[in-house]
Protein backbone atom coordinates (compact mmCIF):
# COMPACT_ATOMS: atom_id res chain seq x y z
CA UNK A 1 0.00 0.00 0.00
CA UNK A 2 1.36 3.17 -1.06
CA UNK A 3 1.49 5.69 2.00
CA UNK A 4 2.05 9.39 1.87
CA UNK A 5 3.24 11.99 4.43
CA UNK A 6 2.38 15.20 5.45
CA UNK A 7 5.08 17.88 4.95
CA UNK A 8 5.95 20.48 7.44
CA UNK A 9 4.53 24.14 6.62
CA UNK A 10 6.07 26.94 8.28
CA UNK A 11 3.74 28.21 10.78
CA UNK A 12 3.73 31.49 9.37
CA UNK A 13 3.34 29.88 5.79
CA UNK A 14 0.30 28.44 7.29
CA UNK A 15 -1.66 30.92 8.69
CA UNK A 16 -1.12 32.93 5.65
CA UNK A 17 -2.62 29.90 3.10
CA UNK A 18 -5.76 29.59 5.98
CA UNK A 19 -6.19 32.94 5.46
CA UNK A 20 -6.09 33.49 1.76
CA UNK A 21 -8.02 30.39 1.75
CA UNK A 22 -10.71 31.95 4.10
CA UNK A 23 -10.71 29.33 6.43
CA UNK A 24 -11.04 30.47 10.38
CA UNK A 25 -7.69 30.64 11.86
CA UNK A 26 -7.03 28.55 15.38
CA UNK A 27 -6.91 30.93 18.21
CA UNK A 28 -3.05 31.97 19.31
CA UNK A 29 -3.59 29.16 22.88
CA UNK A 30 -4.34 26.57 20.54
CA UNK A 31 -1.51 27.74 17.73
CA UNK A 32 0.94 27.34 21.24
CA UNK A 33 -0.62 23.80 21.64
CA UNK A 34 0.47 22.50 18.48
CA UNK A 35 3.64 24.68 17.51
CA UNK A 36 5.00 24.84 21.48
CA UNK A 37 3.73 21.46 23.37
CA UNK A 38 6.53 21.60 25.62
CA UNK A 39 5.98 25.46 26.80
CA UNK A 40 2.69 24.85 26.97
CA UNK A 41 3.63 21.72 29.22
CA UNK A 42 5.88 24.38 31.35
CA UNK A 43 3.23 27.10 31.54
CA UNK A 44 0.57 24.54 32.93
CA UNK A 45 3.49 22.74 35.48
CA UNK A 46 4.02 26.35 36.96
CA UNK A 47 0.86 26.98 37.57
CA UNK A 48 -0.55 23.71 39.26
CA UNK A 49 2.98 23.20 40.60
CA UNK A 50 1.71 23.14 44.52
CA UNK A 51 -0.85 20.77 43.16
CA UNK A 52 -0.79 16.77 43.01
CA UNK A 53 0.99 15.06 39.27
CA UNK A 54 -2.53 14.01 38.31
CA UNK A 55 -3.63 17.55 38.49
CA UNK A 56 -1.27 18.56 35.75
CA UNK A 57 -1.75 15.38 33.63
CA UNK A 58 -5.29 15.78 33.84
CA UNK A 59 -5.02 19.61 32.60
CA UNK A 60 -2.79 18.90 29.65
CA UNK A 61 -5.18 15.98 28.43
CA UNK A 62 -8.03 17.95 28.84
CA UNK A 63 -6.70 20.68 26.39
CA UNK A 64 -5.27 17.87 23.67
CA UNK A 65 -8.45 16.49 23.89
CA UNK A 66 -9.71 19.04 21.80
CA UNK A 67 -7.26 18.08 19.03
CA UNK A 68 -9.59 15.41 17.90
CA UNK A 69 -12.54 17.92 17.28
CA UNK A 70 -11.33 20.31 15.45
CA UNK A 71 -10.35 19.29 12.34
CA UNK A 72 -8.18 22.27 11.16
CA UNK A 73 -5.91 21.80 14.14
CA UNK A 74 -5.35 17.68 13.81
CA UNK A 75 -4.43 18.69 10.03
CA UNK A 76 -1.81 20.71 11.17
CA UNK A 77 -0.16 17.64 13.51
CA UNK A 78 2.67 15.03 11.72
CA UNK A 79 1.32 11.73 11.12
CA UNK A 80 3.52 8.94 12.26
CA UNK A 81 3.98 6.74 9.42
CA UNK A 82 6.13 4.36 7.81
CA UNK A 83 6.89 7.24 5.46
CA UNK A 84 6.86 10.21 7.73
CA UNK A 85 8.78 8.78 10.84
CA UNK A 86 12.72 8.80 9.59
CA UNK A 87 11.87 12.75 8.70
CA UNK A 88 10.17 12.97 12.06
CA UNK A 89 13.30 11.33 13.68
CA UNK A 90 15.69 13.32 11.98
CA UNK A 91 13.65 17.16 13.01
CA UNK A 92 14.15 15.53 16.55
CA UNK A 93 17.91 16.79 16.45
CA UNK A 94 17.34 20.62 16.17
CA UNK A 95 17.63 22.83 18.66
CA UNK A 96 14.36 23.86 17.98
CA UNK A 97 12.69 21.06 18.59
CA UNK A 98 14.34 20.50 21.64
CA UNK A 99 12.97 23.44 23.19
CA UNK A 100 9.36 23.34 21.42
CA UNK A 101 9.02 19.78 21.31
CA UNK A 102 7.54 17.50 18.08
CA UNK A 103 3.87 17.28 18.89
CA UNK A 104 2.76 14.31 16.61
CA UNK A 105 -0.26 11.97 16.17
CA UNK A 106 -0.67 8.35 15.92
CA UNK A 107 -3.24 5.71 15.20
CA UNK A 108 -1.61 2.27 16.49
CA UNK A 109 -2.35 -0.61 17.61
CA UNK A 110 -1.51 -1.92 20.55
CA UNK A 111 0.50 -4.79 20.39
CA UNK A 112 1.98 -5.52 24.17
CA UNK A 113 0.64 -4.60 27.25
CA UNK A 114 3.17 -6.26 29.14
CA UNK A 115 5.59 -3.45 29.71
CA UNK A 116 4.39 -2.03 33.30
CA UNK A 117 4.85 1.44 34.78
CA UNK A 118 7.95 3.08 34.96
CA UNK A 119 8.69 5.63 37.80
CA UNK A 120 9.45 9.26 36.55
CA UNK A 121 10.63 12.23 37.75
CA UNK A 122 7.81 14.78 37.79
CA UNK A 123 10.37 17.94 39.18
CA UNK A 124 13.91 19.14 38.77
CA UNK A 125 15.77 21.71 39.25
CA UNK A 126 18.79 22.67 36.58
CA UNK A 127 20.49 26.20 36.72
CA UNK A 128 18.51 27.01 39.61
CA UNK A 129 14.98 26.55 37.96
CA UNK A 130 12.21 24.36 38.37
CA UNK A 131 11.24 22.49 34.91
CA UNK A 132 8.80 19.91 34.22
CA UNK A 133 10.39 16.61 33.95
CA UNK A 134 7.30 14.60 32.39
CA UNK A 135 6.63 13.53 28.79
CA UNK A 136 10.22 12.80 28.07
CA UNK A 137 11.93 16.04 29.06
CA UNK A 138 13.65 14.42 32.01
CA UNK A 139 16.10 12.85 29.02
CA UNK A 140 17.14 16.34 27.96
CA UNK A 141 18.80 17.14 31.04
CA UNK A 142 22.11 15.11 32.60
CA UNK A 143 21.89 14.20 36.21
CA UNK A 144 24.73 16.49 36.68
CA UNK A 145 22.76 19.48 35.66
CA UNK A 146 19.76 18.21 38.83
CA UNK A 147 19.43 19.36 41.82
CA UNK A 148 19.25 16.58 44.37
CA UNK A 149 17.10 18.26 46.21
CA UNK A 150 14.17 18.17 43.51
CA UNK A 151 14.66 13.82 43.73
CA UNK A 152 12.43 12.97 46.42
CA UNK A 153 8.94 10.83 46.02
CA UNK A 154 6.98 14.34 46.09
CA UNK A 155 8.46 14.33 42.55
CA UNK A 156 8.31 11.05 40.47
CA UNK A 157 5.43 10.43 38.38
CA UNK A 158 4.29 7.39 36.91
CA UNK A 159 3.47 6.44 33.16
CA UNK A 160 2.22 3.07 31.48
CA UNK A 161 4.59 1.94 28.80
CA UNK A 162 3.00 -0.25 26.00
CA UNK A 163 3.99 -1.37 22.09
CA UNK A 164 2.37 0.01 19.48
CA UNK A 165 2.44 -0.87 16.06
CA UNK A 166 0.95 0.46 12.54
CA UNK A 167 -2.33 -1.20 12.42
CA UNK A 168 -2.13 -4.26 10.59
CA UNK A 169 -3.81 -4.38 7.57
CA UNK A 170 -5.37 -1.04 7.28
CA UNK A 171 -6.53 -0.63 3.74
CA UNK A 172 -5.69 2.31 1.58
CA UNK A 173 -9.14 4.02 1.44
CA UNK A 174 -9.57 3.39 5.21
CA UNK A 175 -5.86 5.34 5.89
CA UNK A 176 -6.65 8.58 3.68
CA UNK A 177 -9.94 8.79 5.18
CA UNK A 178 -8.07 9.15 8.69
CA UNK A 179 -4.94 10.66 8.25
CA UNK A 180 -6.49 13.32 4.72
CA UNK A 181 -4.41 14.10 2.06
CA UNK A 182 -0.36 14.68 2.34
CA UNK A 183 2.77 15.43 0.47
CA UNK A 184 5.65 13.71 0.33
CA UNK A 185 8.31 14.32 2.64
CA UNK A 186 11.86 12.14 2.45
CA UNK A 187 14.85 12.59 4.72
CA UNK A 188 17.80 10.05 6.15
CA UNK A 189 18.47 8.89 9.62
CA UNK A 190 22.01 9.46 10.03
CA UNK A 191 23.83 8.24 12.88
CA UNK A 192 20.82 6.88 14.80
CA UNK A 193 20.40 3.25 15.92
CA UNK A 194 16.51 3.87 15.35
CA UNK A 195 14.65 0.09 15.12
CA UNK A 196 11.78 1.87 12.92
CA UNK A 197 10.45 -1.73 12.63
CA UNK A 198 11.19 -4.46 14.53
CA UNK A 199 9.56 -7.30 12.92
CA UNK A 200 9.07 -9.21 16.06
CA UNK A 201 6.59 -7.20 17.31
CA UNK A 202 5.08 -6.43 13.75
CA UNK A 203 1.76 -9.04 12.99
CA UNK A 204 2.53 -8.89 9.19
CA UNK A 205 6.07 -7.76 8.83
CA UNK A 206 6.44 -8.50 5.19
CA UNK A 207 4.07 -4.73 4.78
CA UNK A 208 6.03 -0.83 5.92
CA UNK A 209 5.12 -0.28 9.55
CA UNK A 210 6.17 1.99 12.18
CA UNK A 211 7.06 -0.16 16.05
CA UNK A 212 7.14 2.43 18.56
CA UNK A 213 6.73 2.92 22.65
CA UNK A 214 3.60 4.84 23.82
CA UNK A 215 3.61 5.85 27.45
CA UNK A 216 0.94 7.28 28.74
CA UNK A 217 0.93 9.70 32.04
CA UNK A 218 -2.63 8.94 32.85
CA UNK A 219 -1.91 5.47 34.27
CA UNK A 220 -5.51 5.06 35.35
CA UNK A 221 -7.10 5.68 32.03
CA UNK A 222 -4.50 3.45 30.44
CA UNK A 223 -6.01 0.39 32.58
CA UNK A 224 -8.75 0.48 29.99
CA UNK A 225 -6.21 -0.11 26.86
CA UNK A 226 -5.69 -3.97 26.10
CA UNK A 227 -3.75 -6.03 23.32
CA UNK A 228 -4.69 -5.74 19.63
CA UNK A 229 -7.15 -2.39 20.79
CA UNK A 230 -6.89 0.49 18.26
CA UNK A 231 -5.54 3.46 20.19
CA UNK A 232 -5.50 7.52 18.98
CA UNK A 233 -2.39 9.25 20.61
CA UNK A 234 -1.45 12.70 20.22
CA UNK A 235 1.83 13.39 22.17
CA UNK A 236 5.53 14.07 21.87
CA UNK A 237 7.64 12.52 19.96
CA UNK A 238 10.74 11.43 21.28
CA UNK A 239 13.51 8.33 21.06
CA UNK A 240 13.60 6.04 23.94
CA UNK A 241 15.25 2.23 24.59
CA UNK A 242 13.11 -0.59 25.75
CA UNK A 243 12.18 -0.39 29.03
CA UNK A 244 13.58 -4.94 28.20
CA UNK A 245 17.33 -2.78 27.91
CA UNK A 246 17.05 -1.31 31.39
CA UNK A 247 16.17 -5.18 32.92
CA UNK A 248 18.83 -7.32 30.89
CA UNK A 249 21.60 -4.98 29.86
CA UNK A 250 24.21 -3.77 32.74
CA UNK A 251 25.15 -0.16 32.31
CA UNK A 252 27.82 -0.49 30.42
CA UNK A 253 25.97 -2.46 27.76
CA UNK A 254 22.89 -0.08 28.32
CA UNK A 255 24.34 3.05 26.19
CA UNK A 256 24.70 0.47 22.78
CA UNK A 257 21.56 -0.59 23.31
CA UNK A 258 18.76 0.34 20.17
CA UNK A 259 16.47 3.18 20.43
CA UNK A 260 13.20 2.96 19.42
CA UNK A 261 10.60 6.30 18.66
CA UNK A 262 8.76 6.77 21.42
CA UNK A 263 5.28 8.97 21.46
CA UNK A 264 5.11 10.36 24.95
CA UNK A 265 1.01 10.83 25.12
CA UNK A 266 -0.65 13.74 26.26
CA UNK A 267 -4.03 12.43 25.13
CA UNK A 268 -4.72 9.02 24.15
CA UNK A 269 -8.44 7.42 23.92
CA UNK A 270 -9.11 4.07 22.64
CA UNK A 271 -9.95 4.77 18.70
CA UNK A 272 -13.78 4.98 17.56
CA UNK A 273 -15.16 3.53 14.64
CA UNK A 274 -13.71 5.37 11.31
CA UNK A 275 -18.00 6.08 10.47
CA UNK A 276 -20.27 6.87 13.21
CA UNK A 277 -23.58 4.17 13.44
CA UNK A 278 -26.30 7.04 11.54
CA UNK A 279 -27.82 4.37 9.76
CA UNK A 280 -29.69 7.45 7.51
CA UNK A 281 -26.12 8.36 6.29
CA UNK A 282 -26.19 5.95 3.93
CA UNK A 283 -29.51 5.77 2.17
CA UNK A 284 -32.35 3.43 2.46
CA UNK A 285 -31.04 -0.12 4.03
CA UNK A 286 -32.85 -2.14 1.09
CA UNK A 287 -31.81 -0.54 -1.71
CA UNK A 288 -27.59 -0.37 -0.15
CA UNK A 289 -28.23 -4.29 0.22
CA UNK A 290 -29.53 -4.82 -2.95
CA UNK A 291 -26.74 -3.01 -4.68
CA UNK A 292 -23.76 -4.87 -2.68
CA UNK A 293 -25.33 -8.46 -3.43
CA UNK A 294 -24.99 -7.01 -7.22
CA UNK A 295 -21.68 -5.92 -6.53
CA UNK A 296 -20.31 -9.07 -5.13
CA UNK A 297 -22.30 -11.01 -7.46
CA UNK A 298 -20.53 -9.50 -10.16
CA UNK A 299 -17.41 -10.16 -8.59
CA UNK A 300 -17.48 -13.20 -8.50
CA UNK A 301 -18.71 -14.29 -11.77
CA UNK A 302 -22.51 -13.92 -11.31
CA UNK A 303 -22.96 -16.15 -8.08
CA UNK A 304 -25.60 -14.09 -6.52
CA UNK A 305 -25.58 -17.14 -3.77
CA UNK A 306 -22.33 -16.71 -2.98
CA UNK A 307 -22.24 -13.19 -2.65
CA UNK A 308 -24.97 -13.26 -0.05
CA UNK A 309 -22.85 -15.42 2.09
CA UNK A 310 -20.52 -13.11 2.25
CA UNK A 311 -22.47 -9.83 2.59
CA UNK A 312 -23.36 -12.18 5.65
CA UNK A 313 -19.85 -12.88 7.02
CA UNK A 314 -19.16 -9.35 7.01
CA UNK A 315 -21.97 -8.52 9.32
CA UNK A 316 -20.99 -10.65 11.42
CA UNK A 317 -18.46 -10.03 14.50
CA UNK A 318 -19.45 -10.98 18.36
CA UNK A 319 -22.28 -9.72 20.05
CA UNK A 320 -22.12 -11.65 23.20
CA UNK A 321 -19.93 -14.74 25.37
CA UNK A 322 -21.98 -16.65 27.24
CA UNK A 323 -21.74 -20.33 28.80
CA UNK A 324 -18.49 -20.96 26.79
CA UNK A 325 -20.70 -19.70 23.46
CA UNK A 326 -20.21 -16.94 21.60
CA UNK A 327 -23.11 -15.03 19.65
CA UNK A 328 -22.34 -13.46 16.47
CA UNK A 329 -19.55 -14.21 14.33
CA UNK A 330 -20.13 -16.23 11.39
CA UNK A 331 -17.56 -17.77 8.76
CA UNK A 332 -17.60 -19.37 6.05
CA UNK A 333 -16.05 -21.56 3.70
CA UNK A 334 -15.86 -20.82 0.01
CA UNK A 335 -14.72 -23.34 -2.29
CA UNK A 336 -14.63 -23.59 -6.53
CA UNK A 337 -13.15 -20.07 -6.95
CA UNK A 338 -10.24 -19.70 -9.54
CA UNK A 339 -7.37 -17.35 -9.37
CA UNK A 340 -9.05 -14.87 -10.85
CA UNK A 341 -12.15 -14.61 -9.27
CA UNK A 342 -10.36 -15.93 -5.89
CA UNK A 343 -8.02 -12.31 -6.42
CA UNK A 344 -11.06 -10.06 -7.43
CA UNK A 345 -12.68 -11.09 -4.15
CA UNK A 346 -10.10 -9.89 -2.39
CA UNK A 347 -9.78 -6.70 -3.79
CA UNK A 348 -13.60 -6.09 -4.07
CA UNK A 349 -12.82 -6.60 0.17
CA UNK A 350 -10.22 -3.54 0.33
CA UNK A 351 -12.08 -1.16 -1.38
CA UNK A 352 -14.91 -1.39 1.50
CA UNK A 353 -13.36 -3.03 4.58
CA UNK A 354 -11.08 -1.08 6.91
CA UNK A 355 -8.72 -3.97 7.42
CA UNK A 356 -7.71 -6.96 5.11
CA UNK A 357 -5.28 -8.98 5.84
CA UNK A 358 -4.59 -12.33 3.32
CA UNK A 359 -3.29 -15.26 5.39
CA UNK A 360 -1.63 -18.44 2.83
CA UNK A 361 -2.24 -21.79 4.71
CA UNK A 362 0.55 -23.86 2.87
CA UNK A 363 2.20 -26.53 4.65
CA UNK A 364 5.54 -24.41 4.62
CA UNK A 365 3.67 -21.67 6.24
CA UNK A 366 2.37 -23.28 9.12
CA UNK A 367 5.67 -25.36 9.89
CA UNK A 368 7.30 -21.86 9.61
CA UNK A 369 8.66 -21.29 13.40
CA UNK A 370 9.63 -17.62 12.82
CA UNK A 371 6.15 -16.91 11.12
CA UNK A 372 3.39 -17.71 14.32
CA UNK A 373 -0.04 -17.46 13.73
CA UNK A 374 -0.32 -17.23 17.70
CA UNK A 375 1.75 -14.62 20.26
CA UNK A 376 4.78 -16.20 21.60
CA UNK A 377 5.54 -14.63 25.12
CA UNK A 378 9.64 -14.38 26.09
CA UNK A 379 11.36 -13.01 28.82
CA UNK A 380 11.57 -9.61 26.89
CA UNK A 381 8.22 -9.15 25.88
CA UNK A 382 5.82 -10.93 23.48
CA UNK A 383 6.34 -11.93 19.56
CA UNK A 384 3.43 -11.14 17.93
CA UNK A 385 1.50 -13.68 15.92
CA UNK A 386 0.53 -13.12 12.61
CA UNK A 387 -3.19 -13.26 13.29
CA UNK A 388 -2.96 -10.51 16.33
CA UNK A 389 -5.11 -8.05 14.76
CA UNK A 390 -7.63 -5.51 15.75
CA UNK A 391 -11.17 -6.81 16.28
CA UNK A 392 -13.00 -6.18 12.76
CA UNK A 393 -10.04 -7.43 10.47
CA UNK A 394 -11.37 -9.25 7.77
CA UNK A 395 -9.18 -12.41 7.30
CA UNK A 396 -9.20 -14.10 4.04
CA UNK A 397 -7.56 -17.82 4.72
CA UNK A 398 -5.92 -19.43 1.59
CA UNK A 399 -5.98 -23.07 1.50
CA UNK A 400 -5.08 -23.25 -2.28
CA UNK A 401 -2.02 -23.88 -1.25
CA UNK A 402 -2.11 -26.49 0.74
CA UNK A 403 -0.39 -29.96 -0.02
CA UNK A 404 0.42 -33.17 1.39
CA UNK A 405 3.35 -33.24 4.27
CA UNK A 406 4.03 -33.47 7.86
CA UNK A 407 2.82 -30.98 10.27
CA UNK A 408 5.82 -30.19 13.07
CA UNK A 409 5.68 -28.87 16.08
CA UNK A 410 4.92 -25.10 15.03
CA UNK A 411 2.31 -26.30 12.38
CA UNK A 412 0.54 -27.87 15.36
CA UNK A 413 0.61 -25.25 17.23
CA UNK A 414 -0.73 -23.11 14.44
CA UNK A 415 -3.65 -25.34 13.35
CA UNK A 416 -4.63 -25.33 17.04
CA UNK A 417 -4.44 -21.48 17.13
CA UNK A 418 -6.79 -21.50 14.12
CA UNK A 419 -9.16 -24.02 15.79
CA UNK A 420 -9.58 -21.62 18.52
CA UNK A 421 -10.37 -18.45 16.58
CA UNK A 422 -13.22 -20.26 14.43
CA UNK A 423 -14.62 -21.90 17.13
CA UNK A 424 -13.77 -19.66 20.57
CA UNK A 425 -13.11 -16.86 18.67
CA UNK A 426 -9.84 -16.00 20.99
CA UNK A 427 -6.27 -16.44 20.24
CA UNK A 428 -3.89 -18.55 21.92
CA UNK A 429 -0.89 -16.50 23.87
CA UNK A 430 2.10 -18.42 24.50
CA UNK A 431 4.56 -18.17 27.78
CA UNK A 432 6.89 -20.47 28.36
CA UNK A 433 5.03 -21.36 31.50
CA UNK A 434 1.65 -20.72 30.91
CA UNK A 435 -0.83 -20.11 27.73
CA UNK A 436 -3.80 -17.55 27.78
CA UNK A 437 -6.78 -17.02 25.45
CA UNK A 438 -7.57 -13.49 24.85
CA UNK A 439 -10.97 -12.85 22.91
CA UNK A 440 -10.71 -11.75 19.83
CA UNK A 441 -13.59 -10.78 16.85
CA UNK A 442 -12.54 -11.31 13.05
CA UNK A 443 -14.35 -11.82 9.86
CA UNK A 444 -12.62 -14.90 8.89
CA UNK A 445 -13.60 -16.32 5.06
CA UNK A 446 -11.94 -19.16 3.60
CA UNK A 447 -10.93 -20.04 0.25
CA UNK A 448 -10.26 -23.64 -0.63
CA UNK A 449 -10.79 -25.68 -3.30
CA UNK A 450 -12.50 -28.37 -1.59
CA UNK A 451 -14.08 -28.05 1.47
CA UNK A 452 -11.89 -27.05 4.52
CA UNK A 453 -11.06 -28.99 7.04
CA UNK A 454 -11.00 -26.07 9.78
CA UNK A 455 -14.05 -25.88 11.56
CA UNK A 456 -16.10 -22.55 9.46
CA UNK A 457 -20.08 -21.95 10.24
CA UNK A 458 -21.10 -22.65 6.95
CA UNK A 459 -19.52 -24.13 3.35
CA UNK A 460 -20.58 -22.92 0.34
CA UNK A 461 -19.49 -24.08 -3.42
CA UNK A 462 -19.30 -20.95 -5.83
CA UNK A 463 -20.61 -21.41 -9.57
CA UNK A 464 -18.55 -18.11 -11.60
CA UNK A 465 -19.89 -18.62 -15.22
CA UNK A 466 -18.02 -15.06 -16.23
CA UNK A 467 -15.50 -12.76 -15.52
CA UNK A 468 -15.26 -10.77 -12.49
CA UNK A 469 -16.25 -7.35 -12.77
CA UNK A 470 -15.42 -5.01 -9.58
CA UNK A 471 -15.67 -0.84 -11.46
CA UNK A 472 -17.70 0.93 -9.08
CA UNK A 473 -17.57 4.40 -8.37
CA UNK A 474 -15.86 6.24 -5.51
CA UNK A 475 -19.57 7.43 -4.53
CA UNK A 476 -21.16 3.94 -4.10
CA UNK A 477 -17.94 2.57 -2.58
CA UNK A 478 -18.18 5.63 0.10
CA UNK A 479 -22.21 4.11 0.42
CA UNK A 480 -21.23 0.57 0.87
CA UNK A 481 -18.52 1.34 3.16
CA UNK A 482 -20.75 3.48 5.77
CA UNK A 483 -23.35 0.65 5.43
CA UNK A 484 -21.28 -2.15 6.24
CA UNK A 485 -20.06 -0.38 9.89
CA UNK A 486 -23.14 1.02 10.85
CA UNK A 487 -25.33 -2.66 10.39
CA UNK A 488 -22.14 -4.01 12.17
CA UNK A 489 -22.51 -1.31 15.36
CA UNK A 490 -25.88 -2.75 15.48
CA UNK A 491 -27.66 -5.02 18.15
CA UNK A 492 -30.56 -7.51 17.18
CA UNK A 493 -33.68 -8.64 19.62
CA UNK A 494 -35.57 -11.77 19.57
CA UNK A 495 -38.96 -11.37 20.96
CA UNK A 496 -40.34 -13.83 22.79
CA UNK A 497 -43.04 -15.06 20.18
CA UNK A 498 -40.45 -15.37 17.10
CA UNK A 499 -38.64 -17.44 19.46
CA UNK A 500 -41.32 -19.64 20.58
CA UNK A 501 -42.23 -20.22 16.73
CA UNK A 502 -38.70 -21.30 15.73
CA UNK A 503 -38.50 -23.74 18.90
CA UNK A 504 -41.81 -25.18 17.56
CA UNK A 505 -40.72 -25.20 13.86
CA UNK A 506 -37.38 -27.05 14.87
CA UNK A 507 -39.71 -29.99 15.93
CA UNK A 508 -41.68 -29.99 13.44
CA UNK A 509 -38.51 -30.34 11.10
CA UNK A 510 -37.30 -33.06 12.98
CA UNK A 511 -40.43 -34.78 13.51
CA UNK A 512 -41.22 -34.85 9.70
CA UNK A 513 -38.00 -36.30 8.35
CA UNK A 514 -37.71 -34.58 5.32
CA UNK A 515 -34.41 -33.39 5.89
CA UNK A 516 -31.89 -33.91 8.22
CA UNK A 517 -32.27 -30.63 10.56
CA UNK A 518 -30.00 -31.19 14.23
CA UNK A 519 -29.05 -28.88 16.72
CA UNK A 520 -26.04 -27.90 14.16
CA UNK A 521 -28.31 -26.96 11.40
CA UNK A 522 -30.46 -24.98 14.01
CA UNK A 523 -27.91 -22.38 14.98
CA UNK A 524 -26.28 -21.92 12.02
CA UNK A 525 -30.13 -20.84 10.67
CA UNK A 526 -30.33 -18.80 13.56
CA UNK A 527 -27.00 -17.14 12.93
CA UNK A 528 -28.38 -17.08 9.02
CA UNK A 529 -31.49 -15.27 10.27
CA UNK A 530 -29.92 -12.85 12.90
CA UNK A 531 -27.44 -11.46 9.84
CA UNK A 532 -30.40 -11.30 7.40
CA UNK A 533 -32.89 -9.21 9.89
CA UNK A 534 -29.68 -6.86 10.88
CA UNK A 535 -29.14 -6.62 6.46
CA UNK A 536 -32.32 -5.34 5.96
CA UNK A 537 -31.97 -2.55 8.86
CA UNK A 538 -34.89 -4.36 10.94
CA UNK A 539 -33.88 -4.36 14.84
CA UNK A 540 -35.65 -7.90 15.85
CA UNK A 541 -35.73 -11.24 14.23
CA UNK A 542 -39.03 -11.67 12.26
CA UNK A 543 -40.55 -14.85 11.75
CA UNK A 544 -39.99 -13.87 7.79
CA UNK A 545 -36.61 -13.67 8.37
CA UNK A 546 -36.10 -17.03 9.91
CA UNK A 547 -37.99 -18.69 6.96
CA UNK A 548 -35.92 -16.88 4.45
CA UNK A 549 -32.25 -18.21 6.68
CA UNK A 550 -33.62 -21.98 5.76
CA UNK A 551 -34.55 -21.37 2.35
CA UNK A 552 -31.26 -19.63 2.16
CA UNK A 553 -29.16 -23.02 4.38
CA UNK A 554 -30.95 -25.18 2.54
CA UNK A 555 -30.50 -24.23 -1.20
CA UNK A 556 -26.76 -24.07 -0.11
CA UNK A 557 -26.76 -27.57 1.08
CA UNK A 558 -27.80 -28.66 -2.15
CA UNK A 559 -25.81 -27.29 -4.04
CA UNK A 560 -22.68 -28.54 -1.82
CA UNK A 561 -24.20 -32.07 -1.81
CA UNK A 562 -23.78 -32.17 -5.77
CA UNK A 563 -21.22 -33.48 -7.22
Amino acid sequence: MLQRERAFLPHALLLATIAHLGMVPIKLTDERLLTQPRKVIQDTFEKYEQHPVQTLVNTLSAQYARVFSEPLMLEQIPYVEPSSISALISSLQSDRSREDGILVRWRCMIQDTGMGNELCLATLTTDGRRVCGLYGADAHYSHANQDDAAMNTANIGERTVFFGVSVPGETAWAHDHIVGASTSLSHAIEELNVELSDTKRTPRNEHPSVTALVKVYDVDAAEQFKTSDVIDVVGLLELSTSPQAHWHLDENDLAEAPILPCVHALYARCSPPIFPAHLGSCGVPEDVRASLIQYFTQVLGGDALVAEYILLALLGRVHARKNGIVIGPFSINVTGLDRQHHEALISALEQIMPAVVCQPLSLAELNDVTRPLYVCGTDTGIQAGRLQLPHGTCVVVDESGMDEGQLHDAGVRNIRALFSLLQQHTLPYVFPFSELDIPTDLVIIVLSQSKSLLPVDAHIHARPHQAPHIEVSPSILHTFRLFLANIRQKSLTIPVDVSDHIQDDFVQMRKSGARRFDQDDLQRCLHLSRLLSLSHGLEQLTTDMWSQAKVLDSTRAERVALP
